[in-house]
Formats: C-alpha cells, sequence, structure tokens
C-alpha cells in the first residue's frame, strides 16, 4: 500500500507520492529548492532595487527603505519579487519610478496637501 508523503493517506490510482494538490503544494513550499529559490529571488530583487537606487535623492545602501511608485496611480499591478522578473513585472516597472521611503512619503504628504488643501494638526482625517 503507497501512502502520501505529507500526510499519510492511502494513494489511489495513477497517485505517486501525494494525495491531493493540496498535500503537493505543502511539501513544494517547505521544500529546500523553494526556500532556495524564494531567497535567490528576493536578493535579486534587493540587488535591483539598490542599482536603480532613488530617482530623487540618490539613496541606495537598504533595499527594504526603497519603493516603487506608480507615476499613474489609476493603472497598477502590485510589484514584489515573485513577480518582478516576469514579462507583467517587467511591463509594470516601466510604469514606476524608484524612490526611498523618505521621498516616498513626501511625494504622497505633497499629493494629498494638494489634493485636500493645508493639514492640521490634531484632526483624525488629517484635513481642515
Amino acid at each position: 500500500m503507497r501512502q502520501c508523503i505529507v500526510c499519510d493517506k492511502e494513494l489511489i490510482g495513477k497517485q505517486r507520492k501525494f494525495c491531493s494538490l493540496k498535500c503537493q503544494k505543502k511539501y513544494q513550499y517547505h521544500s529546500e529548492w523553494y526556500k532556495n529559490y524564494t531567497k535567490q529571488r528576493r536578493e535579486r530583487f534587493d540587488k535591483f532595487k539598490v542599482e536603480e537606487g532613488c530617482e530623487y535623492c540618490g539613496y541606495n545602501k537598504c533595499p527594504g527603505s526603497l519603493v516603487f511608485h506608480h507615476i499613474n496611480d489609476t493603472d497598477k499591478y502590485v510589484i514584489h519579487a515573485n513577480t518582478f522578473d516576469t514579462p507583467k513585472g517587467k511591463k509594470e516597472l516601466k510604469k514606476c519610478i524608484c524612490l526611498c521611503s523618505n521621498c516616498h512619503n513626501e511625494l504622497h504628504y505633497k499629493e494629498n496637501k494638494n489634493q485636500f488643501g493645508k493639514w492640521k494638526r490634531g484632526n483624525k482625517n488629517g484635513i481642515k
């Protein structure tokens, strides 16, 4: 009797190692290969961000402090380590600029200030 290598259920028919797709994915996501694969993707993404650096101030020390800002907020797709080097991710990167966290926050502050008027301290909504 053959058993699933994840949950030990009996395998039926053409099943070879796993009783279900759920067990297969569970095994895959906890394997050393997958951990190395995701680590390599993260390292490539971090290296890419550091090479780009902030468009405004030139900061390029810590990849965790660099973010991609969509120039047109209405048409966007989230870019992360798993998608940045796919065709869709590369297309999306053309619509973005790389900014450090400070410059990104300043940019949004200025956009919001222009949109809503002057900011007032103590107001939960942040607008007059």
